[in-house]
C-alpha cells in the first residue's frame, strides 16, 4: 500500500504549494482564493483516492476504505463549514496514516 499511499501524498501539495501574492495576505480577496485552493487540494485529495491501483481483493478493499474515509470527511466538513483548508489538512492526515 505504500506506493498509493506516495500517490496519494504527492497529489495533494500540487495546489498547497502554488504561490502567489495573496500567500500570506489577509485581505477578503486573498482569504477567498486560499479557500478556493483549499477546496480544490481536497478535491483532488478525493479525487486521487478514486484513482488509485489497486491489486488483489485486500488492497481494493483498502482503497474503497480510504475512498469512503475522504468522501465522508469531506461531506461532514463542508455540512458544517468547516475551513476548507482544515478539510485539506485532515485529508492528507488521512493519506500519511494509511
Amino acid at each position: 500500500m505504500k506506493p498509493l499511499l506516495t500517490l496519494f501524498f504527492l497529489a495533494l501539495g500540487v495546489p498547497a504549494a502554488a504561490q502567489d501574492a495573496c500567500r500570506n495576505s489577509n485581505t477578503p480577496e486573498c482569504l477567498k482564493i486560499k479557500q478556493d485552493r483549499c477546496r480544490q487540494a481536497a478535491d483532488m485529495g478525493l479525487a486521487q483516492a478514486h484513482a488509485l491501483p489497486a491489486k488483489g481483493a485486500s488492497e481494493i478493499q483498502r482503497k474503497e476504505e480510504l475512498v469512503r474515509k475522504v468522501e465522508a470527511l469531506i461531506a461532514e466538513n463542508r455540512r458544517k463549514g468547516v475551513d476548507e483548508c482544515q478539510t485539506s489538512t485532515q485529508v492528507m492526515g488521512i493519506a500519511f496514516n494509511q
